[in-house]
């Protein structure tokens, strides 16, 4: 573009002239950003709406699963001796206990102690040149604040402290060590809290506060202390007097195999090895009494030992106990013992302590005491029921409270026919009668559920009355929520005859979809295009409602004037079911939520495609006018120096 002028000779300010005639020239694709906005507002309000939509369509399918009325409780009238819980398939009834004996499981030990020796634990100690152990280093001007570390651990120390309090530092500091002070002898000693040779005491870095050097320790400074030894339940069956008739060999428990290396093996890796195999058996080894034992994992299972190549357990004296049942040579079996108990008057024996009868799961933690009975009553766990219907009724009072709230006056969503059917087909869907129940609780208005005010569709819960109904029919509500599709096919139902006045009529089922659904009424055959499911009917069209199965005509027929229906249909289905069913369409994927927000995408895109058209056209728009002006300023420029030039010209004469 060549040298614009910009109202150097005609004293116009083109720039700003041309900047507010494109800014008007621009307006239509400002009020198209806006439209963009509005859109993009209510894309971000449609996926509120799915995810409410989701979490209402998950807290219906959990109405619909047994656990939810279905679970059950079990009291105990003494749960420290035994405890119950009950399958969902489980009557309600009583069940009593007496004479309780537990099963035990089979042990043995090997009673006389093993000649083992303790470890020893990594130690210092020294001679300090502090006796009071109360005594602030302060009065001795000889300590300053600084620190040192114990197994890099820093310990700090203060001039003011004192020896006790120096050691409580050191103990709490997780270095794995026990300071401790002899105030008569004047001994400092650290010791580590476990014995073995791989538990060390390191005493690195620099000693700023010199304490360690009052204590003795300042030789030990970057040292590392490894008097530690291991006990013998750690050290190999060879270095260990006691195991020296174990071989490098095999034994047997409960038919599961152990392989002993003496030059490898020590006594607790072994007792480590049977408690995590699959042999049933628990090891164990007391250090304070020096002794072994096994025990059956289960109560009520045996325990079966053999097969000791290895004289390991022979060594042990686990062998030929006063309680082995088998007489088998090279073979001992110490028996668990059985459960028994009388219920209801019936004696049982169980081989464990916790088993299953009439699908309630039974545990017995204690013997009863001669002539105790024991109660376990199984009841419905009505308050879980509640709470998962409290859980349903608040999810559905957000997705409604958030479209009314959107579909009100200057709403975003203000006359939006998918959310005004949303609230109008949700509500009706709820409220309706289950069709195809006798029960006397066939709806949620019976059972304490109802609308919170005449103008919202929001819903309240009353939990005394809904508590009320459940305990006086626990069966009726389930079926409420939970009854399973009756579902069949209806030709030529007789729906009614006109008598010149009513309107209204009802279908004996509710149908399972317009589209199967034909109407003859006065000779005149109604399908999927003449049935609306919303609104009012005009003249040739039915309202159907699909909750109750009621048709609704525009115009009264005729006396006489026969209705035949024919149609598939469901009944007696459950809230959940019938919620479910209802918001499939909405939530799946390519549903009606996702093609609006397809639509919306569509239109989106089609207003940024014409943003950068008109964008382009503005562009050559705002050149054109830019050259125009500036040819207009050179052709004064030009008049100008030609009237200046006549001038002169005429001057000089």
């Amino acid at each position: 573009m060549g040298i614009q002028l910009g109202g150097m000779v005609s004293g116009m300010d083109t720039s700003s002239i041309i900047t507010q005639l494109m800014s008007l020239e621009r307006q239509p694709v400002y009020k198209k950003q806006e439209e963009i906005q509005e859109i993009e507002d209510e894309k971000s309000i449609w996926s509120s709406v799915d995810s409410k939509l989701s979490a209402l369509n998950t807290s219906a399918s959990n109405l619909g699963f047994s656990s939810t009325f279905g679970s059950k409780l079990v009291s105990s009238t003494d749960e420290d001796k035994i405890t119950a819980t009950a399958m969902t398939s489980t009557s309600n009834t009583n069940y009593v206990l007496e004479d309780v004996v537990l099963a035990k499981a089979g042990q043995v030990k090997s009673e006389n102690p093993i000649d083992l020796n303790d470890g020893i634990k990594s130690n210092i100690e020294t001679d300090s040149n502090i006796l009071d152990p109360n005594q602030r280093f302060t009065e001795g001007d000889f300590i300053t604040d600084g620190s040192f570390k114990i197994n890099e651990k820093t310990i700090s120390i203060k001039a003011d402290d004192t020896i006790n309090l120096v050691i409580t530092k050191i103990n709490g500091s997780g270095a794995g060590v026990k300071a401790s002070f002899d105030s008569e002898l004047g001994k400092f000693n650290i010791e580590q809290l476990t014995e073995g040779e791989s538990k060390k005491i390191e005493i690195s870095g620099t000693d700023t506060s010199g304490f360690l050097t009052q204590m003795g320790l300042e030789d030990q400074l970057g040292e590392t202390i490894e008097t530690g030894e291991n006990p013998d339940y750690l050290k190999n069956f060879s270095e260990v007097e006691a195991f020296s008739t174990v071989e490098t060999g095999f034994f047997t428990i409960n038919d599961y195999t152990f392989e002993i290396d003496k030059e490898e093996d020590t006594l607790n890796s072994v007792i480590s090895r049977i408690n995590s195999s699959d042999s049933g058996v628990l090891a164990f080894y007391d250090n304070d009494s020096k002794t072994v034992s096994f025990t059956a994992k289960n109560a009520g299972d045996d325990i079966t030992l053999e097969n000791d190549t290895s004289k390991f357990l022979t060594n042990l004296n686990l062998m030929n106990k006063a309680n082995d049942t088998n007489e088998t040579e090279g073979k001992s079996v110490y028996e668990g013992t059985d459960a028994t108990f009388t219920m209801n008057g019936v004696e049982f024996t169980k081989e464990n302590n916790e088993f299953t009868i009439n699908d309630v799961n039974i545990k017995l933690k204690s013997a009863t005491e001669v002539g105790e009975k024991i109660t376990l009553g199984v009841s419905t766990d009505i308050e879980k029921s509640i709470e998962k219907i409290d859980e349903f009724i608040t999810k559905y009072n957000e997705l409604i409270g958030y479209l009314e709230n959107k579909t009100a006056k200057e709403g975003a969503l203000q006359g939006d026919s998918t959310a005004n059917n949303l609230i109008f087909n949700l509500r009706n869907k709820l409220m309706a009668p289950i069709v195809g129940t006798e029960s006397k609780y066939n709806q949620l208005a019976l059972v304490g559920i109802s609308a919170e005010t005449s103008t919202s569709s929001t819903l309240t819960l009353d939990k005394t009355e809904l508590r009320e109904a459940m305990e006086d029919d626990p069966e009726s509500i389930k079926n409420l929520f939970t009854q399973s599709t009756n579902s069949g096919s209806i030709t030529a139902e007789s729906v009614g005859t006109g008598d010149g006045e009513e309107t209204h009529f009802s279908l004996d089922y509710v149908p399972t979809s317009v589209d199967d659904l034909i109407i003859t009424a006065a000779g005149v055959e109604y399908d999927s295009e003449s049935i609306i499911t919303s609104g009012t009917p005009e003249v040739g069209q039915i309202l159907l409602n699909t909750s109750t199965g009621d048709l609704t005509f525009a115009e009264a027929l005729e006396e006489g004037e026969k209705i035949i229906a024919t149609y598939d249909y469901q009944s007696g289905i459950g809230l959940s079911e019938k919620l479910e069913d209802y918001l499939k369409p909405y939530t799946r994927y390519s549903g009606v939520l996702d093609q609006h927000t397809k639509m919306l995408d569509t239109k989106i895109d089609d207003m940024n495609d014409w943003i950068i058209s008109m964008n382009s056209r503005l562009t050559m728009r705002e050149d054109s006018l830019k050259s125009q002006f500036g040819a207009m300023e050179s052709a004064m420029q030009t008049s100008q120096s030609q009237g200046e030039w006549l001038t002169g010209q005429l001057d000089s004469l």
